[in-house]
């Protein structure tokens, strides 16, 4: 028997204490198997890529609340579905994310590197755009882009440290895959969402294998790839969407 793998996505980003502005908890989120006969999912949760300490069952709906994270923590999560005869799926592609420092926002950590690059009133915004070149704040911040003038910079492949993310097919022996690299900043709380959308209207959430590099302290650089048949899907356009909490 075979099971569809369900495809994950973190919908709310973060909870914060009363105490302190730490971030302790994020929720996921995934596509219901649509088979008849499934019984819940595990979601296993750990710090090392494959390797997780938890593993939290849910018997009802297609989401978890994912606890007791420590602040500044890389995880690392997967979904798998099971049925009532007590067989599992194959895990869902695996999702990454980085926890907060302890006592900062988002926001918080957002308006220092403005101030840093001397944006100051509106023009620090994160949905300003205060050298015209339609490159926004927020996503100069989200992709290491100059904040002190016009930035509208691609990211090179395979060796870029700045720049706005790089899609392009990687066309194999027998098969044909859209490709999506992008840096992501650590420890920033940011929400990075690679989509896709066959006719530049309707966009959904671009799955397939995701692979994650550290560059250093402060950056990663994150490649996914997506599976297409240029016969059946001719045309394929994709986007990186870039949430502040």
């Amino acid at each position: 028997m075979f099971f569809n793998v369900p495809a994950v996505v973190f919908y709310c980003l973060s909870s914060v204490s009363q105490a302190a502005f730490c971030e302790i908890s994020r929720t996921l989120a995934w596509n219901a198997n649509p088979e008849t006969d499934i019984a819940g999912y595990k979601v296993s949760l750990g710090t090392s890529s494959g390797i997780y300490q938890t593993v939290q069952t849910v018997v009802s709906g297609n989401s978890a609340v994912l606890t007791g994270l420590s602040p500044e923590t890389t995880y690392y999560c997967s979904v798998q579905a099971y049925n009532t005869s007590g067989l599992t799926s194959v895990m869902s592609v695996e999702i990454t994310f980085i926890t907060l420092p302890e006592e900062s926002t988002p926001a918080e950590i957002f308006a220092t590197w403005a101030a840093v690059g001397g944006l100051t009133g509106s023009s620090a915004a994160a949905d300003a755009i205060p050298y015209h070149d339609g490159v926004s704040n927020l996503l100069k911040y989200a992709f290491n882009l100059d904040a002190s003038g016009p930035d509208v910079r691609v990211l090179e492949t395979g060796a870029g440290t700045a720049g706005l993310p790089s899609f392009s097919l990687e066309r194999g022996i027998s098969q044909v895959t859209f490709k999506v690299e992008f840096l992501r900043r650590k420890g920033s709380g940011l929400f990075y969402q690679p989509k896709v959308s066959t006719n530049l209207i309707a966009y959904e959430m671009m799955t397939g294998t995701s692979t994650v590099t550290s560059i250093d302290d402060e950056w990663e650089r994150v490649i996914v790839r997506k599976p297409c048949d240029p016969a059946t899907t001719p045309r394929m356009f994709g986007t990186v969407e870039v949430f502040l909490p």
